[in-house]
């Protein structure tokens, strides 16, 4: 697939009406557009940037998996779903989304017992209807054969189960690709989104948008809308009192998440299984192993609700933290400490950082971790809906959740068996 973005309807070809506007361009806005198009929705896709460079979506762990971590929340439903999700992708985009075999090691300092991560395992396989591959466990014997690099030391055995990885920019991509070969379906990029009014037309009531378009000369343009969908992440409680919302109270608990792109040559030989990593407090990191790289991630840190999502990096303190944890695992790798006790730097190559717009939840007492990944849906008006939190894994269900209600008003009947038509696979233009 060809990495340009040169899909973008030009500025000056946006219609004066839509049936639904969606701000965003991160999985959710893009998911939506692919949805509205399928069931004949005259739409238009807004971003602010280029497509799915935002913070989250763009940012993620690269993977479509149920959520090994969330049972411990017993987040049972969520995990479920995901799983099935993750199934429907595996069918739906095959060139995007390949499964990988997953181990989860057990130390006899792990946080959790051999028996809980059996049970874990189990409640995995039942969640997915026991579908192949199946999970279990392993004995310490056969954990060394699959990955002899790992730390042999108090080692116990391993979980096992399959879940997914998928490239995550591309599979954004190809949901606007699609879109674009329906009529009426445009998206706009390096567009801001400068103010949302109500307009009142022959008794019919209206959003309409003030939209500038990111040139030398500030070209602006209004249109209306039906309906408006915010998928606009961690920029959302920062954004929407802004361009018309004065009414909308933070709802988001921010969270950054880190990765790092590490080199093979840092073990002496290639990594064949993802290996899952639990910290003291049994938190989990994922070290997913590719044909040039290596993926490490994710921290869990709080996030300023008034610094701009746009300015996470990782941090020292992040980077250290994942490198401890990669060398706890795997202690003969070729990593070393520098004169100051820090793990040097040079298999790094590359970092990214990214913002999860978690829902804030009273229970949850703002432990970012505890906090659920269920998405969320708030209407700050009768034609407005504002999506947070979920998981990029679901992104096909929160979105059908924004598009049932749209159709509904219309008078429309939503089909959900239409975003289970494939890709084809073929190149974006």
């Amino acid at each position: 697939m060809s990495e340009k973005r040169n899909f973008a309807t030009p500025f000056n070809n946006l219609n004066s009406h839509y049936d639904l506007v969606i701000i965003g361009s991160g999985i959710n806005g893009a998911g939506v557009l692919r949805d509205a198009a399928l069931h004949g929705l005259k739409t238009l896709l807004i971003e602010k940037d280029d497509f799915f460079s935002g913070q989250t979506s763009s940012k993620s762990s690269k993977m479509l998996h149920g959520g090994v971590r969330y049972l411990q929340n017993f987040d049972f439903p969520l995990v479920k779903e995901a799983l099935e999700e993750k199934k429907i992708w595996l069918k739906l985009a095959p060139h995007l989304c390949k499964p990988r075999q997953f181990l989860l090691p057990i130390f006899k300092d792990s946080p959790y017992k051999k028996w809980e991560i059996q049970a874990g395992m189990f409640l995995y396989d039942f969640l997915s209807d026991f579908s192949p591959p199946r999970t279990g466990v392993y004995p310490k014997e056969k954990t060394l054969e699959l990955v002899p690099q790992l730390k042999s030391e108090n080692l116990l055995g391993s979980g096992f189960y399959s879940d997914a990885v998928v490239d995550d920019q591309k599979l954004a991509l190809y949901c606007i690709h699609h879109a674009l070969q329906f009529p009426n379906i445009h998206a706009t990029s390096s567009t801001n989104l400068k103010y949302v009014y109500e307009l009142n037309e022959r008794n019919s009531l209206f959003l309409q948008l003030k939209l500038q378009y990111q040139s030398v000369s500030n070209i602006e343009k209004n249109i209306s809308c039906a309906h408006l969908v915010f998928c606009t992440g961690p920029f959302t409680d920062q954004l929407l009192p802004k361009i018309g919302f004065p009414n909308w109270k933070n709802k988001m608990l921010l969270s950054k998440g880190s990765h790092l792109w590490l080199s093979p040559s840092i073990l002496k030989k290639p990594l064949d299984y993802n290996i899952v990593m639990q910290d003291k407090m049994g938190r989990v990191i994922f070290c997913n192993s590719y044909s040039d790289k290596i993926l490490l991630g994710t921290t869990e840190e709080p996030w300023d609700q008034n610094e701009s999502p746009a300015s996470a990096e990782i941090s020292h303190k992040e980077t250290q933290y994942l490198l401890q944890s990669f060398h706890h695992y795997f202690p003969d790798s070729q990593l070393r400490r520098d004169t100051y006790g820090n793990f040097e730097s040079q298999f790094i190559q590359g970092s990214f950082a990214g913002i999860r717009p978690l829902v804030k939840e009273d229970s949850a007492k703002n432990d970012r971790g505890k906090t659920s990944r269920y998405h969320k849906i708030f209407r700050p008006h009768p034609r407005c809906q504002v999506i947070l939190g979920g998981k990029y894994t679901t992104f096909r269900s929160m979105c059908q959740d924004i598009l049932r209600p749209i159709l509904k008003s219309e008078n429309k009947i939503y089909n959900k068996n239409l975003t289970l038509l494939p890709f084809d696979g073929s190149p974006l233009i």
